[in-house]
C-alpha cells in the first residue's frame, strides 16, 4: 500500500514538474504591444524552444479563462497566436474551433459588412467595449509543423481571429473602436466579460 502511495506521489510530482510555465501577461500601455511582430522561419516553428514557448502560451491562456492568446502580450514579438471556441449551450450559434496554433497569420476579408461585438482582452484591464469587425474572413497561417492552412471564419469566432491577429500588428481593440464607443468603454472590476460574450 505504501508502495502505491509513493509511486502515486512520485507520478504527481513529476507531472507538476512537466507542467508548462503560466507566463506574466503584458498591460497597456506596455510599448512592445504596439510593436509590429517579426514572422517566424519555418526552422524556428519546429524548434524545441518554439514547441515549448507553444505549450506555455496555451497553459497562460487557459489560466486567465480566455479564448485567445498572442506571443507579443506575454513579451515576444513574433507572429504566433493561440485561439480557440468550443461549442457551448450559452453561445451555441458560435462557429466553434478546437484550439489551434496561428504562425504568420494573414488575414483575407471576404466581407466588408461589419458587426458589432463587445470585447474584452487579457491585455487591457478591466475594460470592455463595443468593436466593429468584418463578418467573414479567411485566414492563411502555418500549423505547428509549419505547413500551410486556412480556415474561414465568420460572426464571432471571425472577430476572435482578427482580435488575436490584431496583436501581430500592434493594435489593442481599444484601437479599433470609435471615439464615441470609446467614452462608453465599460468598467469591469472583476475583469469577467459580461455573461452575453466571450472572453477575448
Amino acid at each position: 500500500m505504501l508502495t502505491r502511495i509513493g509511486t502515486r506521489l512520485s507520478q504527481l510530482h513529476s507531472s507538476l514538474m512537466d507542467a508548462p510555465p503560466v507566463l506574466d501577461v503584458l498591460q497597456r500601455p506596455h510599448p512592445l504591444l504596439a510593436r509590429i511582430a517579426q514572422p517566424y522561419t519555418k526552422e524556428e516553428i519546429c524548434s524545441d524552444e518554439t514547441r515549448r514557448f507553444v505549450r506555455s502560451l496555451k497553459a497562460t491562456a487557459e489560466a486567465q479563462a480566455g479564448v485567445g492568446i498572442a506571443a507579443p502580450q506575454v513579451g515576444v514579438s513574433k507572429q504566433l497566436f493561440v485561439a480557440g471556441f468550443e461549442q457551448s449551450k450559452d453561445f451555441d450559434a458560435i462557429q466553434p474551433m478546437p484550439a489551434t496554433v496561428f504562425f504568420n497569420a494573414q488575414i483575407h476579408v471576404e466581407d466588408t459588412q461589419r458587426i458589432p461585438m463587445m470585447e474584452m482582452c487579457l491585455s487591457v484591464a478591466n475594460l470592455c467595449g463595443l468593436v466593429y469587425r468584418p463578418n467573414r474572413i479567411l485566414i492563411r497561417y502555418l500549423d505547428e509543423e509549419a505547413r500551410p492552412r486556412a480556415i474561414r471564419a465568420s460572426g464571432v469566432l471571425a472577430a476572435i481571429l482578427q482580435h488575436e491577429y490584431d496583436h501581430l500588428v500592434g493594435k489593442l481593440f481599444l484601437d479599433r473602436m470609435t471615439r464615441r464607443d470609446l467614452k462608453r468603454a465599460l468598467f469591469t472590476p472583476t475583469g469577467i466579460a459580461p455573461p452575453d460574450f466571450p472572453n477575448l
